[in-house]
C-alpha cells in the first residue's frame, strides 16, 4: 500500500566545509584525521541527501571514505578490555532454561568508545527458573575512566553470543534469556571474534575518488557531488577521511535537512 506517512524535512541543515587535507589511511573512521562533517537533530534526526567535495587548488588524486558515526565515541578507545568474566548458576530467581551460557565483556570508556572484548566463559544452567550471576574486573588500563559495560550472552556453543545486557558496575544478574524487540545482534564469525559494529562507533559507508585538480584562473575545478539519501537517527554523525595527505585540500559539505 502507498506510505500514507511520508517523511519531509522541516528545514535545510547544510552543515561542513571541512578542510580535508591530512592523511587517515585505516578503515575505521577512529583516527584524528577523520573529520565530522555532519550531526544529526539531537530529538528529530535528520536527512542527508549528499556530500559535496570541492577542491581547494591543486590536488593529486586521492580517495575520500566515508564512515557513519553513531553518536558515541569516534577515536581510539582508552582503556583495555576487562578481565575475563566469571559466572556463578543458580536455579532460581530467572526463566533460563537448562543450557550451556557464554559470555564476554567489553567496556565503553568516558566518551563512550568501546574497547576490545574480553576473553569467553561458560557455565550451565539446570531446571526452567534459573539465572546467572556475571562478575568481571574492571580493564587493567582505564585513562578516561569506563562509562558502561556490555555484557554479552549466547547459548548452545562457543562463540554464540547474540544478545547483550548493559551494566554500569561490574557485576550482573541475568534473569532472562533475551531481550524482546533487541536488534543487530553482535553475532560472532568463525574466528570468534564480533562484528565490527560492537568494536567501533564507526561504520564505512563508502569511498569516493578523488581526481588531481590544478587550479588556473581561466577554469574551475571539478565539483563531486556523493549521494547519500539516508534517514539518521537523533545525534548521529558523518565522518569523512582521506587515504592519503594531499596538497591544498578538498572541501566537505553535507546537503541535508532536519526533520
Amino acid at each position: 500500500m502507498p506510505n500514507i506517512s511520508p517523511i519531509f524535512s522541516r528545514v535545510g541543515d547544510i552543515q561542513g566545509s571541512v578542510l580535508l587535507l591530512n592523511a587517515e589511511p585505516s578503515y575505521t573512521g577512529s583516527g584524528a584525521n577523520n573529520y565530522c562533517i555532519y550531526t544529526s537533530d539531537p530529538t528529530n534526526g535528520g536527512f542527508v541527501q549528499r556530500i559535496r567535495f570541492k577542491a581547494l587548488g591543486t590536488n593529486p588524486a586521492d580517495v575520500a571514505r566515508i564512515y557513519i558515526n553513531n553518536g558515541n565515541g569516534q577515536l581510539v578507545t582508552t582503556t583495555t578490555a576487562p578481565q575475563t568474566p566469571t559466572c556463578v548458576t543458580s536455579t532460581t530467581g530467572g526463566t533460563l532454561p537448562a543450557a550451556t551460557w557464554y559470555g564476554k565483556v567489553q567496556a565503553l570508556d568516558a566518551l563512550g568508545q568501546p574497547s576490545a572484548i574480553s576473553s569467553e566463559i561458560s557455565n550451565t544452567t539446570t531446571g526452567s527458573t534459573s539465572s546467572i550471576t556475571w562478575g568481571w574486573s574492571a580493564p587493567a588500563t582505564i585513562t578516561s575512566g569506563v562509562s558502561l559495560y556490555r555484557l554479552f550472552v549466547g547459548v548452545g556453543a562457543a562463540a554464540s553470543e547474540q544478545i547483550w545486557f548493559t551494566t554500569t558496575g561490574t557485576s550482573f544478574v541475568q534473569t532472562v534469556p533475551f531481550i524482546a524487540g533487541q536488534m543487530n545482534g553482535p553475532i560472532a564469525n568463525s574466528s570468534a571474534s564480533f562484528t565490527t559494529s560492537f568494536n567501533n562507533n564507526n561504520t564505512l559507508i563508502g569511498e569516493l575518488s578523488l581526481p588531481a585538480t590544478t587550479a588556473i584562473s581561466t577554469a574551475a575545478t571539478v565539483d563531486i557531488d556523493y549521494p547519500i539519501n539516508m534517514a539518521l537517527p537523533p545525534g548521529w554523525r558523518i565522518l569523512v577521511g582521506l587515504g592519503t595527505a594531499t596538497a591544498n585540500g578538498w572541501f566537505a559539505t553535507a546537503i541535508a535537512g532536519k526533520y
